[in-house]
């Protein structure tokens, strides 16, 4: 669930995505791209997907947030846009999970780099379409508007910075 920071006297929160206007001050930490995976078993079964159209053929597993639709969003290298409505094998709002079924062969994912950096660098998955901007948003530290930051938030939300950085340690 979303907190409410202000009502729920939350000092700070980590929000990934795009913000609503609010009363709330957010700092943008870093990028938070995402890449759609699978398994080399997998892509040696049932082939590599050369655009994101020829992901209408695979087992898409789907993370999904409230009533988010079922279908990926491309930026071609040229330009041009791409939505995807994908039939899915599984879907369930937990990164993590969806990343252990991908691992077992299941299927292909899209999710941010985070989640599946260290898999892909050490080659348990294969990130395909990389020539394809696939959805990219931002990571923000949030907080109630406040004229004295606490220094122990400041403190957290400057190593955080630095931390993530441009591009950030986990991408592949």
């Amino acid at each position: 669930r979303k907190v409410d920071l202000v009502d729920e006297s939350v000092d700070l929160a980590i929000r990934i995505g795009d913000l609503p206007d609010s009363s709330l001050v957010a700092r943008r930490l870093g990028p938070c791209r995402h890449v759609v995976c699978g398994t080399p078993e997998y892509f040696a079964r049932h082939g590599i997907p050369q655009t994101p159209e020829d992901l209408a053929r695979h087992a898409a597993l789907l993370f999904r947030y409230h009533s988010a639709p079922d279908e990926w969003r491309f930026t071609a290298p040229d330009g041009s846009y791409h939505r995807v409505s994908l039939e899915h094998r599984l879907r369930m709002n937990n990164s993590l999970a969806l990343r252990e079924a991908v691992l077992q062969g299941a299927g292909v994912m899209l999710t941010p780099t985070f989640v599946v950096g260290a898999d892909i660098r050490a080659g348990r998955l294969k990130a395909v379409l990389t020539d394809y901007t696939a959805m990219e948003v931002s990571i923000y530290a949030v907080y109630p508007q406040r004229k004295h930051l606490s220094p122990k938030i400041r403190a957290f939300v400057e190593f955080m910075t630095e931390r993530i950085q441009d591009p950030p340690h986990w991408e592949p």
